[in-house]
């Protein structure tokens, strides 16, 4: 690097500073980079798996909803949400479950978590056949009321097999479900 003097023959200290500056900048530009990069979500596995039933929630039945939101959200699994609410009085979340699949599904458990509460409801073999297309409304019991008016949000896990070959599989919810408790 070649400095340049004054008159006097003194180095510009002006240009020295200004060389340090843009190291320096360069030096916090690289370092935001690599932090940056350091949390970038890792790619997810296809939605619709055949899974072992015991890892069906992303772990112990005290996951959390940010546990639950780590799961692969893509598109393709046998049922859609169509629409829920949550009974301040009671605390059950009725929702409208729909097969969107060609083929037959054997609902077997329903699983909403978040906010410190927990709703399961576990189906008893037979009783949740959905034949594609069928939509029905369902109960589910949760271990708190809610207060009216204010927002609930859970993570959701639906269990299902199909009827024709019995493998099982685990569908996790595209978003959080989101609502107001009525």
């Amino acid at each position: 690097m070649a400095q340049t003097a004054d008159k006097a023959g003194i180095p510009d200290a002006n240009k020295h500073l200004k060389d340090i500056g843009i190291a320096f900048a360069i030096i916090l530009f690289l370092a935001f980079l690599v932090l940056s990069s350091y949390n970038q979500p890792k790619p997810q596995a296809a939605n619709y798996q055949n899974q072992p039933q015991q890892d069906s929630y992303g772990g112990s039945a005290n996951s959390n909803l940010e546990d639950l939101a780590r799961k692969n959200y893509s598109p393709g699994g046998a049922f859609a949400i169509l629409e829920h609410s949550q009974n301040s009085q009671t605390g059950a979340l009725t929702v409208v479950l729909q097969n969107v699949r060609a083929e037959p599904a054997q609902l077997e458990q329903l699983y909403f978590e978040g906010q410190g509460a927990k709703g399961v409801l576990n189906v008893e073999p037979g009783k949740g056949y959905f034949a594609a297309g069928d939509k029905k409304t369902i109960g589910v019991p949760f271990n708190s009321i809610c207060t009216s008016g204010a927002t609930y949000e859970y993570g959701v896990a639906i269990s299902f097999s199909r009827p024709d070959t019995g493998d099982k599989f685990t569908q996790y919810g595209a978003k959080t479900l989101v609502g107001k408790c009525s």
